[in-house]
């Protein structure tokens, strides 16, 4: 997967370049970055100093203002490190690859971790890199640098050494902030830009040949090529042993080129940048040969056969997930209809409407089952590791854990299979949490979302909604009728049974109306338990109920009288509790009376 997204890379790296598809969106680290440039007269400090700081909640990056900000990408690019556990500096604290370069964490000078000992040395690794690369295998790839590179500049060397030797400890006298635990970085210009950057380019290659590899000691030659094993996505070593192939001559699982490592690289370079800039959700579309980077929470507007990586930023980028992906569209296959099942006011103060509308677009209902039923935490933590999501209420957290894979699949990738039960489930499980935490106007818009949601995945059944607006019909009928009839079905009995849970809560006669009343009937896993809760409500709440009225003792006697059998229908239960309640109706000749 990864080698094909790489060759798809390497086509579009020919055709746009190195500079506009890696250092146009290179953001370097948090720093105060400066341009010292030989001149006739000696040494000038160019301009003023570069204050460099990347803000991920507006994603704006401090800094590009700055005259030579170009300038300043291209050489920090050049001269970082692969990584901190290939440093030229043995003690790490000069984190540069080169002597056109001079990288430091501030702090480096206020604890007097920099001296002038490590100053030395470093310059002193770089002019004698021969000795730095001196094992066998090693060796052999430093020599091919060697013949590939020109000779180390010695004279620009010592220049650069001089100047910092006299200078990093009195910065002060160039107006340059030290405070902070981010980085100072100081870059050599010599010539003009050009040449300048052929310079840095070259001084990066020479350490990074000898470096790109996993380990130097898995270096094999061929054919006057060396192979080693990648650097990236591949973590072998003495201490994953169980990563060699031990019954073969070659222990190690793959070997590649340095041509190919190379691409490598650059193709890692290029996901980094994406992670940096918060564009975590990367597209390949292999129709098109287009890489098409999103932020969370976004998908591309167009169809897609091809690959899916979610990647972050770290050391270095890391890749949480890799998918293919087949058939990708940005449209749901049919129009999606968000009803008002049970009629609800939406003049809202506070709260943001839900959009009760028709959708077809996947990121229209995606945006609408984030807001409605995970209260907007579905969206944001797709990806949050468990341990770190902030969320307060634990049964939220726990739907969001249990259901975000399925809805991810379905919402970013077009994969559906699955979604319709973890859906249903955890629907459920949040409306009756809304009860428990006496939101019942919430539960309503969840209620109404839930059901147009089965209503969307069934396939020639009859729909909830209009199934819920025949139920109230027959109901309203058969309980204001003189004689007592029998439920037809089993929906009329739990529809009914969430009715009288209603005219009960109707009958709390406290300030605040509990809706834990609600919890043990949808609770209740077995119709007994159903009834025998009613009776108990009922010997609660009889004081309060009109002897004359037939409608609340049809219903009763009907719920008494019928049995249903198999599982408790909650979703009907919660239909009845949340309609308008027909026990409190007027007829038609009481409101032309008034």
């Amino acid at each position: 997967m990864i080698e094909e997204c790489i060759n798809i890379f390497q086509k579009k790296l020919q055709k746009e370049g190195l500079e506009r598809l890696i250092l146009d969106s290179y953001i370097p680290a948090d720093g105060t970055y400066m341009i010292v440039r030989e001149e006739e007269e000696g040494w000038q400090v160019k301009g003023d100093a570069a204050v460099i700081k990347y803000d991920k909640a507006s994603k704006e990056l401090q800094g590009q203002t700055h005259s030579d900000f170009e300038l300043l990408k291209k050489f920090d690019y050049y001269s970082k490190l692969i990584d901190i556990q290939k440093p030229i500096d043995p003690k790490k604290v000069i984190q540069s690859n080169q002597y056109c370069a001079f990288a430091i964490k501030k702090e480096s000078l206020s604890n007097k971790k920099l001296t002038y000992e490590i100053i030395d040395r470093y310059y002193q690794i770089l002019l004698h890199l021969d000795e730095k690369y001196n094992k066998a295998k090693a060796k052999q790839i430093y020599q091919k640098v060697e013949e590939m590179l020109p000779s180390m500049d010695v004279e620009k060397l010592e220049k650069v050494r001089q100047w910092v030797k006299e200078n990093i400890f009195s910065l002060e006298k160039f107006k340059i902030p030290i405070e902070g635990r981010d980085y100072l970085k100081i870059f050599f210009q010599f010539g003009e830009e050009a040449e300048a950057v052929e310079l840095f380019e070259n001084e990066g290659k020479r350490y990074l040949l000898p470096n790109i590899y996993n380990s130097n000691d898995y270096n094999v030659l061929l054919d006057d090529m060396v192979y080693g094993v990648p650097n990236y996505n591949m973590g072998l070593n003495a201490k994953k042993p169980f990563l060699e192939h031990t019954t073969r001559g070659v222990k190690v699982p793959y070997l590649v080129s340095y041509e190919q490592i190379e691409k490598q690289k650059v193709f890692y370079d290029y996901l980094y940048n994406l992670a940096a800039a918060g564009k975590v959700n990367l597209y390949v579309n292999t129709n098109t040969g287009e890489f098409l980077p999103c932020e969370n929470g976004e998908t591309p507007d167009e169809k897609i056969d091809g690959y899916f990586f979610r990647l972050k930023k770290g050391k270095e980028v890391e890749i949480h997930e890799m998918d293919c992906i087949s058939g990708f569209s940005p449209f749901l296959k049919k129009r999606f209809h968000y009803e008002k099942i049970i009629d609800i006011d939406l003049n809202y103060e506070k709260e943001e409407a839900p959009p009760y509308k028709k959708m077809r677009k996947r990121k229209e209902l995606e945006k609408a089952v984030n807001q409605v039923l995970f209260s907007k935490y579905l969206i944001t933590n797709y990806f949050t590791d468990p341990g770190e999501l902030s969320i307060k209420d634990n049964t939220l957290k726990e739907c969001i854990l249990l259901s975000r894979k399925k809805l991810f699949n379905w919402f970013g990738k077009g994969d559906s299979q699955g979604v319709e039960s973890v859906l249903d489930q955890v629907s459920f499980i949040l409306i009756k949490n809304s009860f428990q935490k006496e939101h019942g106007r919430k539960a309503v818009h969840q209620f109404n979302l839930w059901i147009s949601l089965k209503d969307y995945f069934a396939e020639g059944e009859e729909k909830m909604g209009k199934k819920i607006a025949e139920l109230k019909e027959v109901l309203r009928e058969k309980i204001n009728k003189n004689e007592t009839e029998d439920f037809s079905d089993e929906n009329e009995f739990y529809f009914a049974i969430g009715q009288v849970i209603t005219y009960f809560l109707r009958q709390n006669k406290s300030g605040k109306k509990n809706y834990s009343l609600i919890n043990p009937y949808l609770n209740a896993k077995e119709v007994t338990l159903l009834k025998r809760r009613l009776a108990i409500d009922f010997k609660k709440y009889n004081y309060m109920i009109e002897v004359r009225g037939k409608r609340f003792q049809n219903l009763l006697a009907m719920l008494m009288a019928y049995e249903p059998e198999g599982k408790v229908n909650q979703e009907m239960m919660l239909a009845g509790v949340m309609c308008n309640n027909l026990i409190f109706e007027k007829k038609e000749e009481e409101e032309t009376n008034e």
